[in-house]
Parts: structure tokens; C-alpha cells; sequence
């Protein structure tokens, strides 16, 4: 017996794979739980995904080689770019024209990879376990563009705190997690008409603040050591 069964369930065909997919929850934000890996499919979020959706719909499916989806024989079809291709045929069947990501281990690469490709469907992004070694050392030793520049509406604030935390130099980065975390906080009291680093929109445009529309009512919100903030 499941804790909550999904509302919609169907399937996608991309370049010949059928991959199954489930949607709980109607919610305006979507959270996207990726798969991760094949030898899984996708009920290990089954702790998550019913408390999500009764505050978002919840988005998730079963990863090629396992669960309800097809299980292609070449090793080449499970490469990177063809899970996060998978994730994108997904979204485009459920509708899903923007949702916050969530990846787990190898589901972190493909959470990468579209988030890159397609920021304009991303909201956000959250990385558990991350499997992106390989990634991240093909770019060690590269500086990263300024934000704004593949990001134009960023606000100079973020920007400011993004690219030290991605400084190569030591010297120059943050000298540790709190002195992040207040650097944080001051940028997102700047930017309040931006996106918030929890992804969801500081301002809705009605009054309320958009922190507290992100996260439920009795609960803390919080990004690393940033200090919690009760939520009514």
C-alpha cells in the first residue's frame, strides 16, 4: 500500500523509449523529483512525495531500465544527455511548463544538464547526494562567466555572492559557511523581485511574501547555516 497514489499517471514516448510517469498534488509550483540511476524506480521518494503534495504538485517517473519504463538494451542509451532528455520529454507530457528540480546522486548530472539547457523551464534546482565529480572537474580550472551574462535579470547583489562562492582563488572566497549565509541573506533583501534561493519568488505581486509562499504553514525555511525562518 502506498501513503498517496498519484492523481495522473501516463506514459511519454521519446525516440522510441516509453517512459512512465505519475503527477500528484495540484499545487502552482511544481517540484520534479528525478530519477536516479537504473537500479531504482522512482517510489524510493515515497517518504516525499506525499507531504509535497498536499502543498505542490509533485512531479516524478521512472527512470529507462527500471519501474513501469522501458529498458533499452544499448549502453549508449543510458548516457547523461539521454535521462536528462528523458526529464524534459516528461515535463512537455504533464504540461509542466516550469518546476523546481530535485536530484538525487546520478539524478543530480541530468538535473544539471537541463537546468543548463533549459534554464527557462527551471525554477530551481536542489542537489542531494550529488554524483557530479566527472562535471565538476572538466571546469576546475576554469573562472566562470559573470553570472549576468548568461543571466541578464539577475540581480547585481546575487551575482556578487554567486561568483565568490565560485571563486578559483581561496583568498577571495567566503572563510566560511555563516559568513555565505549572511552574504545571502543581505542579497535576497535586495533583490526582492527576484527568485528567492530556495527558487520560489520572494514578491507574488499581491502583498504576501513569497518565502512564506514557498514553504507550509508551522514550518522553517532555511539554506545551510542561514539562520531558520519561522513560517506561520
Amino acid at each position: 500500500m502506498r501513503a498517496r497514489y498519484p492523481d495522473q499517471e501516463g506514459f511519454v514516448e521519446r525516440d522510441g523509449v516509453k517512459l512512465h510517469y505519475e503527477v500528484f498534488g495540484t499545487g502552482d509550483q511544481t517540484i520534479f523529483f528525478l530519477p536516479t540511476w537504473s537500479i531504482i524506480h522512482s517510489h524510493f521518494w515515497k517518504a516525499q512525495v506525499p507531504y509535497f503534495a498536499r502543498h505542490f504538485r509533485v512531479l516524478t517517473f521512472d527512470g529507462r531500465g527500471n519501474g513501469l519504463s522501458d529498458r533499452p538494451a544499448a549502453t549508449e542509451a543510458y548516457a547523461d544527455e539521454e535521462f536528462a532528455a528523458d526529464c524534459l520529454a516528461v515535463m512537455n507530457a504533464t504540461g509542466t511548463e516550469r518546476a523546481i528540480l530535485v536530484g538525487l546522486s546520478a539524478g543530480a548530472r541530468w538535473e544539471l544538464l537541463l537546468a543548463a539547457e533549459h534554464p527557462d523551464r527551471v525554477l530551481g534546482a536542489a542537489f542531494v547526494g550529488p554524483s557530479v565529480l566527472a562535471v565538476a572537474l572538466q571546469h576546475y580550472n576554469e573562472q566562470p562567466p559573470p553570472l549576468r551574462s548568461r543571466t541578464p535579470s539577475v540581480h547585481p547583489a546575487v551575482e556578487r555572492v554567486v561568483m565568490r562562492a565560485l571563486e578559483k582563488d581561496p583568498a577571495r572566497r567566503f572563510e566560511s559557511a555563516p559568513e555565505m549565509d549572511s552574504a545571502w541573506v543581505e542579497a535576497a533583501g535586495r533583490d526582492t523581485s527576484r527568485l528567492s534561493l530556495v527558487g520560489a519568488p520572494l514578491d507574488q505581486g499581491n502583498g504576501s511574501d513569497g518565502w512564506r509562499e514557498f514553504v507550509p504553514a508551522g514550518r522553517t525555511a532555511s539554506t545551510g547555516n542561514m539562520e531558520q525562518i519561522s513560517v506561520d
